[in-house]
Formats: structure tokens, C-alpha cells, sequence
């Protein structure tokens, strides 16, 4: 609800100590800028340490609703300037911190101990076809970007299944015939998405 950004700020007041002390470590490594709106904290360890690899792979700077909040760049991009290398899991955000800082992509991967893939059999024309989207409530406004889409193809293709699961029900599809919403468990999340893969719904 409203109260997250002020419980988000409240639990990263807890870096103080260390960014206080930030000359303690050979290396300060940081994967989220301490204030959404401000990189006054970074500059702070910065002036510390000068060794801060920041770690990034999503665009934080990027609102639900898919646009930019220029608050929330100019934060970002201060927090590249603070940092004496870059450390990002794709290309898009590698062309915003390469011109302000030393980068290198390491793309983003899975645990493949974790996350294999389940052998079955290929699908045979007129069956089921399951198609699955998982995430938190926080990427909703990305999904809301295909909800006409998943509509046609539901009435196009009786023999499609729409499964979501995620940590809150997603309304724009609540109740829709041939939708499936499931609550978010880690037990259960490397099974379905397995389970996904054999139903060849990727």
C-alpha cells in the first residue's frame, strides 16, 4: 500500500552504519541505491571508499506504468557517477552507465542446479496449451500491456490456458474463463515452472 516507500526508506536507514564506516572494506558493493531519490548516501561512501561496484540488472528508474521517473534516473545515473565500476545484467542498461562509468555486462542467469528443465512429450495437435506468466504485484503494469492480446487468444483458441501466479490476484483477468490465478510459493516454484517446460508453454 502507501506505507511501502515509507517502510522501503526506514529499512535502508539501516546501511548508515555501514556506509559510515565504508572505509572499513576493501569493497563497497551496492545493488540498490539506498534512497530512491537521492544518491546523497552513495556520494557519502564514495567520499569513504572510492572502490563501489554497483550491480544492477533491472531499470529501477523505470516507473510500473513503463515510463521513466526523472527523479528516480537522475538518482540512478548519480549513483553510476559514484561508483568506479558498473556491473549490469544487460545491454539497455550497460548504454546508460558506460558514457558515466566503467561497465561490463554480465547478463542475468538462472541456478541451473535449481532450474532444469523436465523431459515429457511433445503436445499433439488439440491439446491444452498452457500459457504462464509469474512475477510480483509490483510488475503488474508490464502484464497490463497484454491483457487485450491474452484476451483475443483465449477467444481465438478454446484449448488455451492463461496461468499466472504471483503474491496478489490479478484483477484485469479475475474470473476470466480459461484463466488461472495462483498464489506465489518459493516450495512450489521451480515445480510449476518445470512443470511449464513440459507442457511446452514457454
Amino acid at each position: 500500500g502507501g506505507r511501502g516507500p515509507i517502510c522501503r526508506c526506514a529499512g535502508r536507514r539501516e546501511r548508515l552504519p555501514y556506509i559510515a564506516g565504508a572505509d572499513r572494506f576493501d569493497v563497497v558493493f551496492v545493488q540498490r541505491p539506498a534512497l530512491p531519490f537521492s544518491a546523497a548516501l552513495e556520494q557519502l561512501a564514495r567520499w569513504r571508499n572510492p572502490r563501489i561496484i554497483f550491480d544492477v540488472d533491472d531499470a529501477i528508474f523505470v516507473g510500473p506504468d513503463g515510463e521513466e521517473r526523472p527523479w528516480r534516473r537522475r538518482a540512478f545515473e548519480e549513483v553510476v557517477a559514484a561508483s568506479s565500476h558498473v556491473i549490469c545484467g544487460n545491454e539497455y542498461l550497460a548504454r546508460i552507465t558506460r558514457p558515466i562509468s566503467p561497465t561490463t555486462v554480465i547478463p542475468t542467469v538462472v541456478n541451473a542446479n535449481y532450474y532444469r528443465p523436465a523431459p515429457g512429450p511433445r503436445k499433439k495437435e488439440g491439446d491444452v496449451v498452457r500459457l504462464g506468466w509469474m512475477g510480483t504485484s509490483s510488475n503488474f503494469g508490464n502484464l497490463e500491456l497484454v491483457v487485450p492480446v491474452l484476451r483475443r487468444l483465449l477467444q481465438r483458441f478454446p484449448h488455451l490456458q492463461v496461468q499466472l501466479i504471483s503474491d496478489q490476484v490479478f484483477e484485469p483477468l479475475k474470473d476470466v474463463k480459461g484463466v488461472e490465478q495462483i498464489p506465489w510459493r518459493a516450495s512450489e516454484e521451480v515445480e510449476r515452472l518445470m512443470l511449464w517446460r513440459e507442457l511446452n508453454a514457454w
